[in-house]
């Protein structure tokens, strides 16, 4: 739409090596950051390469780099690219398999522009919407008792959770790499909710210290075991917590644990504690 949303700089003569194992072992290189989850990253010599693997150093081309990036940035910003004659033409091709439940959901329970802004939630989040038989499942039966769009996004969620938890799941080890806060953080934060749960209001200092909290956690996973965890929490404080952390950590998913089925081997890789100048949480 004419608008620049994301620039970097490619070295295509030289291959980007990251430090994810913690080794102490340094190469030379010129100093960068990995674009797609800003991770320090260093170019080197396509000679180095050999040496940089050795000294376990994780290392790709330029043209890796490039995609992945490409790749993140569109995911990033599927909810703005996605318009209301794309979720038309979804309906429209949904409706020569699936006519009756296109019919009885849009519009008689839900609007096609109520629809569009469900499934921009869904995007913003990362959540894949090809399932769009189970939206409008999940909308034909919740929409029927409110039409709060923040709760039926939650509720298409708890539809597509089986996909969401493939999405993040270790593809080496099957299981879902999570991370949790810790009980009294949780507690801390419930008791920010407004009576609705729409609004969350904390001290200052302590969102500071959850934002740092959750971004050394994660950090900490990356770097030790080369994987991007979940931040996983109660159902209640789930999108608030979400809409606090998306503009500082967009990377981060936020999972509920409803969302986590019975056959999910879930692995928890540590707790979230928060540091503020008063004490610790």
């Amino acid at each position: 739409r004419g608008v620049v949303i994301e620039t970097g700089d490619v070295r295509p003569d030289m291959i980007m090596a990251m430090n994810t194992d913690g080794t102490e072992e340094a190469i030379q290189g010129l100093e960068t950051k990995e674009p797609a989850f800003g991770l320090p990253a260093l170019w080197i010599g396509k000679a180095k390469q050999e040496e940089a693997e050795a000294k376990g150093y994780t290392v790709v081309t330029a043209s890796a780099v490039v995609a992945t990036h490409l790749s993140e940035t569109v995911k990033r910003y599927a909810a703005d690219i996605l318009t209301r004659g794309d979720v038309q033409q979804l309906l429209d091709n949904l409706r020569t398999t699936a006519e009756s439940l296109v019919d009885d959901v849009v519009p008689d329970l839900i609007s096609l522009p109520e629809l569009h802004a469900i499934l921009q939630n869904l995007l913003r989040e990362r959540v894949c919407i090809r399932d769009l038989t189970a939206v409008l499942d999940a909308l034909g039966y919740h929409a029927r008792v409110s039409k709060e769009l923040d709760y039926l996004t939650e509720q298409c969620r708890m539809a597509l959770s089986r996909s969401i938890c493939k999405q993040y799941e270790d593809p080496s080890s099957g299981e879902l790499p999570v991370i949790t806060m810790a009980p009294a953080v949780e507690d801390e934060i419930a008791q920010g909710l407004s009576d609705d749960k729409q609004l969350l209001s904390l001290s200052p200092s302590f969102t500071q210290g959850l934002l740092n909290g959750i971004n050394q956690q994660v950090e900490a996973v990356l770097m030790q075991e080369g994987i991007q965890p979940v931040l996983l929490c109660n159902g209640v404080i789930r999108l608030p917590i979400r809409r606090l952390i998306e503009r500082m950590l967009p990377q981060i998913a936020v999972m509920s644990y409803n969302e986590i089925g019975p056959t999910v081997r879930v692995r928890s890789l540590g707790a979230v504690q928060v540091e503020t100048a008063n004490a610790a949480v």
